[in-house]
């Protein structure tokens, strides 16, 4: 054979990394061959084969893959990624009829969501496997992590998108479109679906979105799910998320906590950060698919929301549980910062009418028509909030030094407690949080009435101290103004607008100290060593056990019976004592019962019975009308005066201040039937014309219950005054009748008997 050139060489139709090559070495001309897998590669003067670098980048049409949309590339999917931790998957419509089942520690790498697209036929494109079983990779780790990544790629989904077992996996810059699902409980219909997922990313996700029917979503978005008791997950962040739904009864996000039987396990500390939502009918306008769901937490805790948007939704967010009474397993202490809701029918829903408690410690901040109260200009929310009004479930104030120490909490609808950075040992909860109940300190507000408004001091039960057994709470009070040793300064006044009303006591007052006022309704209200009950009113305690009436029923005054002699105190003071006794009785009045410059002191003093009282010195000044010091009549009352210099006087109130030479009198000039505002009067008849005057008696005017009465009857003008008996009355009386005045200035007596007796409705005249 004649020598050729090596262009004149025959073509081979397919090199392989074992064929030879000729080389030659720069400036030895030396000649040599060599294999094509051992063409070099130098960076940074360290020297590699070309081979070794691009096995660096594993692509799925290393392993046969054709990305044309119409050859099945799952086998090549699956060999490539069973092979290598890292795998390219260039541009291209790559056709996945069955799932690939991804090893843990793989990560999947398109060139970009416009360029990538996975067909999946399947019921997922990819499952993300965890440590376990025959997908495990690194014996000593874990069961549960998964530590895979999947980035830059779009799926156009049959059925679901993706389900990723166990912690650790990042997803960013992905689409999904198309899809089936029959509502949210199908297990496959979800672009995302986690399980038992802890420490995971998504970032820059977007479902539905692209235009046209081509890229309606008929998939659920993201589901976070657990299938292992015991166990809570979570533990991870959403962010840069835009889910556009076009399926009926479809969630965008769903995380949910509950485990198989509806365990009490939560989904926990997650954050969700700037998630957008829509899913309008028809793919456009403002009416909602019907079923549609935002945002759903089913037992979901501590979870944060961050400048969600929902528009267009049927239920935009929604926390649900079943664990009523905020025991494990309810929804608690999620957060909503800076979340949107428009033209969704339903904005906010929970679970607490049905499980009461089931969703508790709920923190509204900065939202636009979202909450347990709609907040903004939508129906129902009957103005009663703004946009940005802010729910808490608790709030904390800071000293100056920075550290926890004012706490406003509601523990109660409609109730505010302003506590402190402290708690009794003995101190219980119903929700988990040791100050909600009953704070041992601090001030509470309830406004839970249409008709008062109560700022009320929180009493723990019992009156043990509760960080000091040997401590009696005996003083706890609620205190206004400033008082007079205060270091802030005396206030001038505490002024009280309006009426103030202290409600009816039926009991003593727990803890009584001197200036304390109460409403006393019954006699119970009072100590029995204390004042004598005038009926329902205010009473002050003073002089250390006294209860004086402030306000009592309108002309009441203490009275009490006593049978004995006995000397006056302080207590008796302003009663009035009925003394009732057969025989004399003597009241002993001693000095000092008035401290000099006080005022004076009053009592009063009735003889009840038939026996004598009398009034004894000792040490003070009795003075008295003719110096009489004894109650000489049955059923007199005197009224004593004892002054601050030991004078005592003693006042004869009844019958004596009616003098014995006093006269009433009253005019006439006319005819007249005598009334009995006439009788006890001298009744002057004057006229001055010559006809006689008639005075006639008539019936009834003996008051009921009286024998007889009278009234004296004058001739004082020129007519003769004719005294008649009316008819049903008699008249005895010299002359017969009438009788007939005819004496100038002639006084006649006329004694009336009533209607019983023998001689009943009789005038009688003394001439």
């Amino acid at each position: 054979m004649g020598s050729r050139q090596i262009h004149e060489l025959q073509a081979a139709a397919v090199l392989d990394p074992d064929d030879r090559m000729i080389v030659s070495k720069s400036g030895t001309h030396q000649a040599r061959n060599g294999r094509l897998g051992d063409l070099p590669y130098r960076r940074s003067g360290h020297l590699r084969t070309m081979t070794a670098k691009l096995d660096e980048i594993v692509s799925v049409r290393d392993y046969g893959a054709i990305g044309d949309g119409v050859a099945d590339d799952a086998p090549a999917f699956q060999e490539a990624l069973d092979s290598h931790a890292s795998v390219m998957v260039p541009a291209g419509l790559w056709r996945l009829a069955s799932v690939v089942s991804v090893k843990p520690r793989r990560h999947i790498l398109g060139v970009g969501r416009d360029g990538t697209t996975i067909l999946a036929e399947g019921s997922q494109a990819f499952r993300f496997e965890r440590n376990e079983a025959g997908n495990r990779v690194d014996p000593t780790a874990d069961a549960n992590w998964n530590r895979s990544s999947l980035e830059h790629v779009t799926i156009r989904m049959a059925h679901g998108g993706i389900r990723v077992m166990g912690h650790e996996f990042r997803g960013r810059d992905l689409c999904f479109f198309g899809g089936s699902a029959s509502g949210e409980d199908d297990p496959d219909g979800w672009c995302i679906d986690m399980v038992d997922a802890n420490e995971c990313a998504f970032e820059g996700i977007n479902a539905g979105y692209g235009g046209g029917s081509g890229h309606a979503l008929k998939a659920n978005g993201i589901r976070w799910r657990a299938q292992m008791d015991g166990v809570n997950f979570g533990d991870s962040t959403l962010a840069e998320i835009s889910i556009k739904l076009a399926g009926a009864s479809t969630t965008a996000i769903l995380l949910d906590g509950r485990a198989p039987n509806e365990s009490a396990h939560v989904c926990n500390n997650m954050t969700l950060r700037r998630i957008q939502v829509n899913a309008p009918e028809g793919g456009g306008g403002l009416t909602a698919l019907p079923g549609s769901h935002g945002i759903r937490l089913v037992n979901a805790a501590r979870i944060c929301l961050i400048d969600c948007n929902i528009e267009v939704v049927e239920t935009a967010y929604e926390e649900y549980s079943r664990s009523a009474g905020g025991v494990a397993g309810a929804c608690v202490a999620n957060t909503f910062i800076g979340c949107i809701v428009h033209n969704c029918p339903t904005a906010y829903r929970d679970s607490n009418a049905t499980f009461p408690g089931s969703v508790i410690q709920r923190n509204f901040i900065g939202c636009d028509n979202l909450g347990p109260l709609p907040v903004g200009r939508i129906s129902g929310d009957g103005s009663r909030a703004q946009d940005g009004d802010a729910f808490f479930q608790g709030a904390w104030i800071a000293a100056s030094d920075g550290q926890p120490s004012i706490q406003l909490r509601s523990r109660n609808r409609d109730s505010l407690f302003v506590t402190g950075n402290f708690r009794g040992a003995a101190q219980t909860d119903a929700d988990g949080h040791l100050r909600q109940d009953a704070p041992y300190h601090g001030l509470r507000i309830d406004l839970g009435s249409m008709e008062t408004t109560r700022l009320t001091r929180t009493v723990a039960n019992g009156t043990v101290h509760p960080d000091d057994p040997a401590r009696q709470l005996e003083d706890v009070r609620l205190e206004l103004g400033n008082g007079t040793d205060a270091p802030e300064g005396e206030l001038a006044r505490v002024q009280v607008n309006d009426p103030l009303m202290l409600p009816a006591r039926t009991t003593v007052p727990p803890r009584p100290v001197d200036g304390l006022i109460h409403h006393a309704a019954s006699a119970s209200a009072m100590p029995s060593a204390g004042d004598w009950y005038l009926g329902p009113g205010l009473y002050a305690r003073i002089n250390g056990g006294e209860y004086p009436a402030i306000a009592a029923p309108r002309g009441a005054v203490a009275e009490r019976e006593r049978n004995t002699s006995f000397t006056l105190g302080t207590a008796d003071f302003g009663k009035v004592i009925r003394v009732n006794h057969a025989s004399d009785r003597v009241v002993t009045i001693p000095s000092g019962l008035v401290p000099a410059g006080a005022g004076a002191r009053r009592l009063w003093i009735i003889r009840q019975g038939t026996g004598r009282v009398t009034f004894a010195a000792s040490g003070v000044n009795l003075r008295s009308t003719n110096g009489e010091l004894s109650i000489s009549k049955q059923f007199q009352m005197v009224e004593l005066l004892l002054c601050g210099n030991d004078d005592v006087y003693i006042s004869h109130i009844l019958p004596d201040a009616i003098e014995p030479h006093a006269e009433r009198l009253h005019w006439t000039a006319g005819n007249v039937v005598v009334p009995q505002g006439y009788l006890g009067k001298l009744v002057r008849v004057s006229s001055g014309s010559a006809a006689p005057v008639f005075v006639t008696i008539p019936a009834g005017l003996v008051p009921v219950g009286m024998e007889a009465t009278s009234l004296r009857v004058m001739k004082a003008g020129l007519a003769d005054v004719e005294i008649r008996a009316d008819s049903g009355m008699n008249l005895a009386a010299p002359g017969g009748n009438p009788y007939v005045i005819t004496q100038a200035n002639k006084v006649v007596t006329v004694i009336v008997s009533g209607p019983a007796g023998n001689q009943a409705n009789t005038v009688y005249i003394q001439d």
